[in-house]
């Protein structure tokens, strides 16, 4: 009985002392302006644990908020006119308040796509291989030079055909796409990577993709 409560409360010490890691990204989303907002992703990715994964999917969801009061961050629930709330660390029920009392933390499509790399980033850690597979396709559509560099490492262990073909279709697109930036600029470059899913090569003449029915071509 001792021994189950010490390890209990060891526990609790050591999900204590992780909560208080997040302390900096915390006070970064707190702040009006979108690129704190945007290291505290980059802090939340680089932590990689449950709390910090859960954090992310709360704000791309729309459900992290903060207590005006206090300036408390909350996960909300909404029930009719209530809302419910939740610390995101602790898990705690902190109940229900009006909408008036509670703000949520806004952002904008470049940090909707920040949350999305830094969340797969932490899925292509996973356990399960069909967890990392659908990471790594999600990155298809985002990835930048650090995501491939971490896409190249992962490689090297990975055990699974299906992830190791997602991981080399990346890194051909993300080639063709380079293609485009040297031909043109790094704007084409970085509209190119985000729509990496649309391109296909085509001998002697570019790329050309499909968008809304139609096919277009970059001229050579």
């Amino acid at each position: 009985m001792i021994r189950a409560l010490t390890l209990a409360l060891l526990f609790m010490l050591a999900a204590t002392a992780k909560a208080g890691s997040l302390d900096p990204a915390l006070k970064l989303l707190l702040s009006s302006s979108f690129d704190d907002k945007s290291r505290a992703i980059a802090l939340l990715g680089e932590d990689g644990g449950e709390i910090a994964e859960a954090l992310l999917s709360a704000i791309v969801d729309s459900r992290l908020y903060y207590v005006k009061k206090d300036r408390r961050i909350v996960v909300v629930d909404k029930s009719e006119a209530k809302y419910r709330l939740t610390d995101p660390l602790s898990g705690e029920d902190l109940g229900s308040v009006s909408k008036r009392k509670v703000k949520k933390i806004s952002i904008n499509n470049r940090l909707r796509g920040e949350i999305r790399s830094a969340i797969s980033r932490i899925k292509l850690t996973h356990e399960q291989a069909s967890v990392r597979l659908t990471a790594v396709e999600t990155l298809m559509g985002e990835a930048d030079d650090e995501d491939l560099l971490q896409l190249r490492s992962m490689r090297e262990s990975e055990t699974s055909a299906q992830v190791i073909g997602a991981i080399d279709v990346t890194a051909q697109r993300d080639a063709e796409c380079a293609q485009v930036g040297n031909r043109f600029n790094q704007t084409r470059l970085k509209f190119c990577r985000r729509d990496l899913h649309a391109f296909t090569p085509v001998p002697a003449s570019g790329l050309s993709w499909i968008g809304n029915g139609r096919v277009r071509r970059v001229a050579s």
